[in-house]
């Protein structure tokens, strides 16, 4: 008896497990850079709509608003809006934006929070002109206890030996990251999902995906055996950049494809 085929609402389900995958490991870091849920939901949206309005494109059909909005589940005004707006979000309003951000410049700008000179004051916790006063201003939808203890906690923040907080950054930023690596972390990232993406809907001559995994390593080989798939990784990955150059391969320019193998070592706390 062949097997039957899988219902649109498993492929959903599927699909939103997939979503999940991808979106646990990415949410910790968009969390440490002080992303909001309601500016992901923003930008999903934003791509989603640029999705369908390319793919009716591509298929050769008009790109009709009712359309986009029938396939993302938006009202057209939503879509036209989208559609109209820059595609690029400017990372400084997106910094005002941020509730931490707007208690900082608030902190910096207010009359009743910093000095004449316009540097911030060290303020007590309480009063008029507290830090408590200062986020009820500017995030009146959060606790000041949080607000402060997660300044702190990245070094925007110092708490004095005389109870005061005073300011020590001039916008609230993650630690341990900075742009370079959130660029290829973007760059690797697409590469991977395009690839694999591709592969979940192609039939016939699909992308390669191989794979070797070990579930439970000893933490005391782990530094030998980068070692070595690093060497050998290096190898391989030559070989193939020597093939991809070559002549025979090579099209006019602008007129060939990107092809090419990306090879990364997983690394996994299996208890997090």
């Amino acid at each position: 008896m062949g097997k039957s085929p899988d219902s649109d609402n498993d492929k959903a389900n599927a699909a939103l497990d997939a979503l999940d995958a991808v979106l646990f490991p990415l949410a910790k870091v968009l969390l440490d850079v002080g992303l909001t849920s309601k500016e992901l939901e923003g930008r999903v949206r934003q791509v989603y709509v640029t999705a369908a309005a390319r793919q009716l494109a591509k298929n050769g059909g008009k790109v009709v608003l009712s359309n986009v909005a029938l396939r993302c589940g938006l009202d057209r005004a939503e879509v036209r809006r989208i559609l109209e707006s820059e595609s690029a979000s400017n990372d400084e309003a997106r910094l005002e934006a941020h509730r931490l951000n707007r208690v900082i410049n608030g902190w910096r700008q207010d009359p009743d929070f910093c000095e004449p000179n316009g540097n911030a004051r060290a303020l007590d916790y309480s009063g008029e002109t507290g830090f408590g006063a200062l986020v009820n201003r500017y995030a009146p939808s959060l606790y000041a206890a949080s607000v402060c203890a997660e300044l702190v906690r990245v070094g925007v923040v110092l708490r004095e030996q005389d109870g005061r907080v005073s300011l020590r950054a001039d916008k609230y930023s993650s630690q341990g990251m900075d742009r370079q690596s959130l660029s290829e972390l973007r760059g690797r990232s697409q590469d991977v999902m395009v690839t694999l993406a591709q592969r979940a809907i192609a039939g016939g001559d699909q992308p390669l995906v191989a794979e070797a995994i070990a579930l439970n390593v000893d933490a005391a080989s782990i530094h030998r055996l980068r070692r070595t798939m690093r060497d050998r990784a290096e190898s391989f990955v030559r070989l193939i950049d020597e093939e991809l150059c070559a002549p025979a391969v090579q099209a006019s320019p602008g007129a060939g494809k990107r092809v090419g193998i990306i090879v990364i070592e997983v690394g996994e706390v299996l208890d997090d």
